[in-house]
């Protein structure tokens, strides 16, 4: 098989020409894999700034809300009581106000909520019972002021005297349900 000069020289060019053709296609191959790997990239940088964003935004958030737990352990909240340590708070409330307790009694007992209602009779300054509702509020036992009654008791010996009633409801432990 003996091959003439311009029969070579064509399947030389047809060879040439392939390898051009190779060549280009590659190339243009390369540059549309070029310009999606920019576009990706673009995107990835986007959601990059997008995500940091919203992490910041969460990283502030979890500041803020340490900074409220913070603030919300100022607040002294006492875990629920018994019976006897739920009397003895609010004798000791009465007390340190300077007011006279008449009386204190049970009201009922919910076992649904562990609640306990009380009913207090007591005497003293008008002022003092106000700060008497301010301390129950923000006492050990978390105590909710159901009812006030406030009458004036016209005594020489105590000017701006009142006598109250107040119911107050408060949490109590599991064990206490059911005097067990």
């Amino acid at each position: 098989m003996n091959l003439s000069i311009s029969r070579k020289f064509i399947v030389l060019c047809g060879l040439l020409l392939l390898l051009l053709a190779l060549f280009l296609g590659e190339t243009a191959l390369l540059r549309a894999v070029a310009v999606q790997r920019a576009e990706i990239e673009k995107e990835l940088r986007i959601q990059e700034l997008t995500l940091r964003r919203q992490v910041l935004g969460k990283a502030r958030l979890v500041e803020r809300y340490k900074q409220a737990l913070v603030e919300l352990e100022r607040y002294p909240m006492g875990e629920p009581g018994d019976l006897v340590t739920l009397f003895a708070n609010i004798e000791g409330e009465l007390a340190k106000n300077g007011l006279v307790v008449d009386a204190i009694r049970p009201v009922g007992l919910d076992p649904a909520t562990l609640t306990a209602t009380t009913e207090i009779t007591f005497r003293g300054n008008f002022f003092s019972v106000l700060r008497t509702m301010a301390d129950w509020r923000n006492g050990m036992q978390p105590m909710r002021l159901s009812t006030l009654f406030i009458r004036s008791e016209s005594k020489p010996e105590t000017p701006g005297g009142v006598a109250a009633k107040a119911v107050l409801v408060s949490k109590i432990k599991a064990e206490q349900e059911g005097g067990k």
